[in-house]
């Protein structure tokens, strides 16, 4: 063979060991927007670990301060019991965790449909915990709240009572008796409602 066959020869098979070293780097791993997905919702799960135990510490200190408030309807037994159980299925799904961390290490791309599987599940399980116990936390806050302004309810409340009460009912009782003079069949009706009215 002459020079230039050989160097055809060399780079023929140089490119040809390029393009299968491509193919495989390629076509060996899980594809990278998945894997960074993955990453994320790794991070995710450990936040909402993190989160969950911050929800479940502001409660209970809650409850402890304000155990007579809570108390009347069972919150002070019922929303630490919920908040228990949310902790056990958060840590239950670990495994999913562990399962997508397995998968991570062996970084082959038959098994991206079982990750993205797995990454689904687990995004919509770990969501469904956090917004749980995101709900009894704004139940709790939402009681707190009313018992804030309590007082100031109560004050509305007195004056909109006292204002219906001096409120003059002269031109209710012309109203009445003109009614009374267009129908008189309906005589009694009207004059309860309007003692009904007076007595109020």
């Amino acid at each position: 063979m002459d020079r230039r066959t050989l160097i055809f020869l060399a780079s023929a098979v140089g490119a040809l060991a390029a393009l299968l070293i491509a193919v495989g780097l390629l076509s060996g791993g899980i594809d990278r927007a998945l894997v960074s997905r993955a990453n994320a919702e790794l991070s995710h799960f450990d936040t909402a670990q993190r989160d969950l135990q911050k929800i479940q510490s502001r409660v209970d200190n809650t409850i402890q301060k304000q155990a007579s408030l809570f108390a009347i309807n069972g919150y002070d037994k019922l929303w630490p019991g919920q908040l228990a159980e949310l902790k056990t299925k958060l840590d239950g799904l670990s495994k999913q965790k562990q399962s997508i961390l397995t998968v991570l290490e062996a970084n082959d791309a038959e098994t991206s449909a079982e990750l993205s599987a797995t990454l689904d599940k687990l995004t919509s399980d770990r969501v469904a915990v956090m917004n749980d116990a995101a709900a009894i936390e704004a139940a709790m806050q939402k009681i707190l709240q009313f018992k804030q302004q309590l007082t100031d309810n109560l004050s509305k409340m007195q004056a909109n009572r006292n204002a219906i009460a001096s409120s003059d009912l002269a031109g209710i009782e012309t109203k009445v008796n003109q009614a009374i003079a267009d129908w008189p069949n309906k005589k009694s009706d009207l004059e309860q409602r309007l003692a009904a009215l007076r007595e109020s």
